[in-house]
């Protein structure tokens, strides 16, 4: 798992009551198999048809349509805090139920295929600038567009490989095939199970590549909070994605700090400097232990187990 240290936001409507989570990407990439996968612990093979439910008119049902709105279960989650996602389609005639989605959300979660270059690349070249752009209408002129572009941009996103299971099986079968070549005992056999070892290094380059491109997105985008891998097959990592989506919004770090510059906000240097002036109570410009411990009692309700000062001369 790649992240921002120091980082993260709140979204446009995130509070205690419910966090709304949007998961996009390309068709097939596994996006709606996560959700299936995190909210029912189980794999579905088919987790459109299932979502759907047994509707009796199968021919009104389009392949594209996504799932309804999905509840993940609220035990599974660290906060407690009831969470609610949104399936989308990338297709044309569902643009309008995307937009939508994304508006309504806290936090987005770009879904790419693992192993796959050009699943990622996708990401970089098309997802991140359409999350940016939406909102923005027709030319995005109105200054109610560029409100709603301007909050697309302020919400976290989770950047998550789906089909993580793959990768190891690709893996096994160049392993396998270099094994059964070099097995062979001919020189022909030999030089190709070498040939076959040489790009399995090959895969694990454009692994190596795919990971460097990982960082790249998030030097290069704001807005992404944390990279991540799942398999719904395997059921590993799918409820940690929408914990992570949790956490970014209920413990927003983006307010205070700046990746880019790395320093600390203005207004949050303020808010220190200011909470600092109201716990010095005699004005001497130190924080003694009597004051330390009032404010560790004041803020988080438990007095200090020992003296912080021997620990400031270490």
């Amino acid at each position: 798992m790649t992240s921002r240290e120091g980082r993260g936001r709140g979204g446009s409507g995130g509070s205690s009551n419910v966090i709304r989570v949007c998961v996009v990407g390309d068709e097939g990439v596994g996006k709606t198999s996560l959700i299936v996968a995190a909210a029912t612990d189980a794999f579905n093979p088919s987790p459109a048809a299932a979502g759907k439910g047994a509707r009796k008119d199968k021919e009104q049902q389009t392949q594209n349509e996504p799932l309804p709105p999905t509840r993940i279960p609220v035990d599974l989650l660290p906060d407690l805090v009831p969470l609610i996602v949104t399936d989308t389609s990338p297709h044309y005639e569902y643009r309008e139920e995307l937009e939508k989605a994304v508006h309504r959300s806290d936090v987005v979660v770009v879904c790419y295929t693992c192993g796959d270059a050009k699943s990622l690349a996708r990401v970089g070249t098309y997802w991140l600038p359409e999350l940016r752009h939406m909102g923005g209408g027709a030319g995005g002129a109105t200054a109610t567009a560029a409100a709603a572009a301007a909050e697309n941009n302020d919400k976290p996103v989770l950047l998550v490989g789906c089909k993580e299971d793959k990768i190891d099986l690709q893996e096994n079968q160049s392993a396998a095939t270099a094994t059964n070549k070099l097995n062979l005992g001919d020189e022909d056999g030999a030089d190709e199970g070498a040939g076959a070892m040489e790009g399995e290094r090959d895969d694990e380059g454009s692994a190596y590549a795919m990971e460097q491109q990982l960082s790249l997105l998030i030097d290069q985008w704001k807005e992404v909070e944390v990279c991540l891998q799942c398999s719904a097959k395997r059921l590993s990592n799918v409820v940690e994605v929408f914990s992570h989506a949790q956490k970014a919004v209920l413990h927003p770090t983006g307010p205070l700090y700046d990746p880019q510059t790395g320093q600390l906000k203005v207004n949050c240097v303020r808010a220190l400097k200011r909470i600092f002036q109201l716990c010095d109570l005699d004005q001497d410009g130190f924080l003694s232990d009597k004051e330390l411990n009032h404010f560790q009692t004041t803020c988080f309700n438990t007095p200090l187990q020992v003296s912080v000062h021997p620990l400031l001369s270490l």
